[in-house]
């Protein structure tokens, strides 16, 4: 189970366009006061406790909020909050807590990374499409600059 869990993190689909055109018309996220914090303990809960869904759950959904809102401002700051999301599924102790004989607990951390899945597809693919535009534009403007020396010559 975990390991469908692990796929739905790392699936590379670039993601529906539509859905994204839905997304990118949502209200602006805003990180809350606290974000930072909330963060650390629970990270620090993980390191020093007993693992269990919700902290993990809890942590996920933290994570894919710093995911969507640095991806909204285009700040390559989502990539930490993605590598962390990733990182802490690969631990063993998090794998654990994740065993069958939770069963609602998985349900529902499953549904949490099919989301964040989700939402980090649409930003890369935002991502890539922007790439794409810029590398086309400067095509655009190198084909201009030539067609001007050559009229000069």
């Amino acid at each position: 189970m975990f390991e469908s869990l692990k796929n739905w993190l790392f699936h590379d689909d670039q993601g529906d366009f539509e859905q994204f055109k839905l997304i990118s018309k949502q209200p602006k996220l805003r990180l809350p006061p606290n974000f930072a914090q909330q963060i650390l303990d629970l990270e620090l809960e993980l390191e020093n406790e007993k693992v269990n869904q919700k902290m993990v759950n809890d942590l996920l959904a933290l994570y894919k909020l710093g995911t969507e809102y640095y991806g909204q401002n285009d700040d390559k700051k989502y990539k930490i909050f993605t590598e962390k999301a990733s990182k802490l599924l690969m631990k063993s102790n998090v794998q654990k807590a994740f065993e069958p004989s939770q069963k609602q607990e998985s349900r529902d951390a499953i549904s949490t990374a099919r989301e964040f899945n989700q939402n980090n597809s649409l930003m890369r693919s935002m991502i890539n499409r922007d790439l794409q535009k810029q590398e086309e534009n400067i095509l655009q403007r190198r084909q201009n600059r030539r067609e001007i020396l050559q009229s000069k010559q």
